[in-house]
């Protein structure tokens, strides 16, 4: 219903409760919904589910699905938010005896036990959930308006800065647009990103300083990361190797492997991609 969709993914607040509690209802069904569908329809991929959605849905693939590597390969939210305030002092969650959508600021709600026991604002901050290099997530493809409206562009600039420090894979696309025109999820993302591409429990290539690259902070429009796909990745213990390439034309980019399989070297490599050109990346 549109209450759970509003508070990202949060149930109500336990009434009476001091500091309130809440639950992450949603995402129980969510958990249900997913299992109900891998046992009722065998002939799905369990292991290629991807998840996305635009707003709203944004919203909740970054608070659901990158807490689940193992269930998800990949997510593509367009326009999500990173975390409900730039400050991290304010969570949003739907209050059992108003029934309206509140803001806490400072003492904000406190999961269940049975949901982990620790702050809604911890929840909701998904840019210090991928800075924690503890936490495997997904690789992880999103865009946004510059002018989008519903959070500080300077969180996605955020975003970017804890998901490259972390060494984690993922892509992102921007232009100078507002909720509306921001969507550029199939335009820059999936065209080379396309579904099918990642697997749970494969590894795949991360990307670094692309020669293509554009800077969030400064630049009104551009993308980190866009135009790379992969292919025939093959993995074993003592080697790695797939092919890369870039629809976008000729570029010079930084490539490690994310692999749970080889335990080799991973110093990154700098790898010259000519147009239109595969080129074989190795490590042993």
């Amino acid at each position: 219903s549109t209450p759970f969709r509003e508070t990202n993914w949060m149930g109500f607040t336990r009434s009476g409760a001091s500091p309130r509690q809440a639950y992450l209802y949603t995402e129980r069904i969510l958990d249900m919904i997913v299992a109900w569908t891998a046992a009722n329809f065998p002939q799905l991929s369990t292991t290629k589910r991807y998840c996305g959605g635009g707003s709203k849905g944004a919203w909740g693939t970054l608070t659901y699905a990158i807490r689940r590597p193992s269930m998800f390969a990949a997510l593509y939210p367009s326009r999500p938010k990173w975390r409900w305030d730039s400050s991290g002092n304010s969570t949003r969650f739907m209050d059992w005896d108003s029934g309206e959508i509140v803001s806490a600021t400072g003492a904000a709600p406190i999961l269940v036990a049975d949901d982990g026991g620790y702050s809604t604002q911890v929840h909701q901050d998904i840019i210090s959930y991928v800075a924690n290099t503890a936490n495997q997530i997904p690789w992880i493809g999103w865009s946004v308006g510059r002018n989008d409206g519903y959070m500080p562009f300077q969180d996605h600039v955020d975003a970017v800065t804890a998901l490259r420090a972390a060494g984690r894979g993922f892509a992102f696309a921007w232009n100078n647009g507002n909720h509306s025109t921001g969507d550029l999820i199939t335009t820059h993302i999936q065209n080379s990103y396309s579904y099918g591409m990642f697997e749970v429990g494969k590894g795949y290539p991360i990307y670094t300083n692309s020669s293509r690259d554009q800077n969030p902070a400064v630049d009104l429009e551009g993308g980190i990361n866009l135009g790379f796909s992969h292919r025939n990745v093959v993995e074993s213990a003592s080697s790695w190797s797939c092919q890369v390439t870039n629809i976008l034309g000729a570029t010079t980019v930084t490539v490690r492997p994310k692999s749970a399989v080889y335990t080799g070297p991973t110093t990154p490599q700098i790898i010259n991609i000519p147009a239109g050109t595969w080129v074989t990346v190795t490590f042993t």
